[in-house]
């Protein structure tokens, strides 16, 4: 179904301001929570900071992807902010940008660096107590937004989201298994346009911030839903489409090094992050604390490295019985399974704490405020337990399934379909032992 072939759809994304007035109260909402994460109470469960960020939008944003793909892209605060200031405008077109327009290096068009940046931010929330902590995770979102600035300033249109941000790439991933893609109605027009306002852009709006071309696009990788190409095509052939889920895992297109790598690196985060949330982890800590005086923050980083270490070598010995070009071609397979794993995980979080922001809406601060009447409340979970936990079992379920039909569909002969296919149980029989343990609550429902 493509949703653009609504007149009233079409039209309204089409206007100048549609993406500004979505922006603007994520844009307010950031920075409320970076004046309550730096100046108000920091009890993590009476600030806005530490339970809007980690509790509903880290636990909440994951589940857009599986379906918008790359939305959370076109209300990001950080790319909204730097985009602003770069176009000196919300909205109105402006062809003196505040840039100095450098083209970002060829040798780093790739996705190592982000892939770099988000296991930096992975280590982040374990070495500076991230989630327990509203002033540093107003730390963070001040860094990362100071970064976005400095890039757009330096560097055309929007390579921060391109090539640098520390989601960007997780996002990407994840939006490969999204029910909605961007692309081009008809690719002959797209060949026999001299114009290409798409790419270059036009009195309506600006050319692709991400460098894509919709005739070329055959991934929801990149497209950051801007909607900048439907005001700018001037054939009208832009398709905002509905497709089946991971859909476009099952084409058995070759895709580059670097788009592996971070499919394999994501599954690994995944997996750690679940790891991080459960009794052996919290006794391994322990273990190197007290018995062997080492650092809580020293112990998390080493184990993050072996841990991720591990992933790469444990998938990588499975790719090289598999045969020559599966370590390309399948691991792909892993990210259905990674993505519902996480959304499962993230459930717990999402239903479990999430009736907390309830109560912080009335007093952001922790300052004694009551401005809604919520902040008394005593809001437990926004279902039962048995239900989340069933919930979450249905998720892995489902992306073992995916994943393992993925497997099927990219697979080059019977052999490789047969070992990536065991690399898929194995990971998740481990996935199902984590969701089978005590999950230990981040700020307690």
């Amino acid at each position: 179904m493509d949703l653009l072939k609504s007149a009233y759809f079409n039209r309204l994304l089409k206007k100048r301001p549609a993406q500004f007035i979505l922006q603007l109260p994520f844009v307010i909402l950031f920075f409320v929570m970076i004046a309550a994460g730096l100046f108000g109470n920091q009890f993590p469960d009476r600030n806005i900071a530490a339970i809007v960020t980690w509790t509903v939008w880290w636990g909440g944003v994951i589940f857009t992807f599986l379906i918008f793909g790359r939305l959370w892209c076109a209300v990001c605060p950080w790319a909204a902010v730097a985009e602003w200031l770069q176009k000196l405008s919300f909205w109105r077109v402006n062809r003196a940008p505040l840039t100095l327009g450098n083209k970002w290096p060829v040798r780093l068009r790739n996705l190592y660096l982000m892939a770099g940046a988000f296991v930096l931010i992975t280590w982040a929330e374990f070495a500076f107590d991230m989630v327990l902590s509203p002033r540093n995770t107003a730390y963070l979102a001040v860094v990362t937004l100071f970064a976005a600035i400095i890039v757009s300033v330096l560097y055309e249109r929007r390579t921060f989201c391109r090539y640098i941000c520390p989601i960007g790439g997780m996002i990407g991933t994840y939006s490969t298994c999204s029910t909605m893609t961007v692309s081009a109605r008809d690719k002959g027009i797209c060949r026999g346009c001299h114009t290409k306002d798409c790419i270059h852009g036009n009195e309506k709006g600006y050319g692709c911030p991400v460098y894509e071309y919709p005739e070329g696009m055959d991934t929801a990788s990149y497209c950051t839903l801007c909607t900048e190409c439907m005001k700018t095509c001037p054939h009208d052939n832009i398709s905002l489409n509905t497709r089946p889920v991971a859909a476009e895992l099952m084409v058995p297109r070759e895709r580059p090094l670097d788009e592996a790598f971070m499919a394999v690196l994501t599954a690994g985060i995944a997996l750690f992050h679940g790891l991080t949330m459960i009794p052996v982890w919290f006794r391994w800590q322990e273990f190197f604390y007290y018995g062997e005086g080492i650092p809580p923050v020293v112990a998390a980083t080493v184990a993050l490295i072996i841990f991720l270490i591990a992933v790469l070598l444990f998938y990588r010995l499975f790719s090289l019985m598999a045969g020559e070009g599966s370590f390309s071609r399948q691991a792909f397979a892993l990210v259905p399974l990674a993505l519902f794993f996480h959304l499962g995980h993230n459930c717990l979080h999402l239903f479990g704490e999430s009736g907390k922001a309830i109560t912080v809406m009335s007093d952001p601060f922790g300052w004694g405020w009551n401005l809604f009447g919520t902040a008394g409340m005593r809001i437990g979970p926004l279902f039962p337990i048995p239900t989340i936990n069933l919930i979450q079992w249905l998720f892995v379920a489902s992306g073992c399934i995916i994943s393992l039909v993925v497997v099927w569909k990219r697979g080059n002969g019977l052999r490789e379909k047969g070992v990536m296919a065991l690399a898929v149980l194995a990971l998740t029989a481990v996935y199902v032992w984590m969701l089978n343990q005590p999950m230990v609550m981040r700020i307690g429902m």
